[in-house]
């Protein structure tokens, strides 16, 4: 699957000191308010560091959204470890009403959360 990525709307950040996890809205530029109604696809990807030789004692990782007044299509999807760069995790979001929010994402092993990246959003 191709990703379509705006450099300016994406959160990237560095998990257990080695891997990069990267949230982003699809076609959603810095400062762009969300539309109440309208459907946005939010991502989030894990990158491997180079020449990565780790052994990892999983084989995925889970990415929950959390945003209350948005309808999801899911609440969970996986990715695998180790991360493969071409594999995102997608979630529809719908805002239901106006206002200022923060979109929630967590990664969880075993269901234990083990990172939270937040990004506020002003829906309109």
């Amino acid at each position: 699957m191709a990703k379509e990525e705006n450099k300016a709307s994406e959160n990237e950040e560095v998990v257990a000191g080695k891997l990069c996890f990267k949230v982003w809205i699809v076609d959603l530029s810095k400062d762009e308010a969300l539309v109440v109604g309208r459907t946005y696809l939010l991502r989030a990807s894990l990158t491997p560091p180079a020449n990565d030789q780790t052994q990892y004692a999983v084989d995925h990782v889970d990415v929950i959204v959390i945003c209350p007044h948005f309808e999801k299509n899911s609440l969970r999807e996986s990715l695998p470890i180790p991360p493969k760069s071409d594999i995102v995790a997608e979630f529809r979001l719908v805002p239901t009403v106006p206002g200022e929010f923060i979109i929630s994402v967590f990664l969880l092993v075993k269901n234990e959360i083990i990172h939270e990246s937040k990004t506020a959003f002003k829906v309109r």
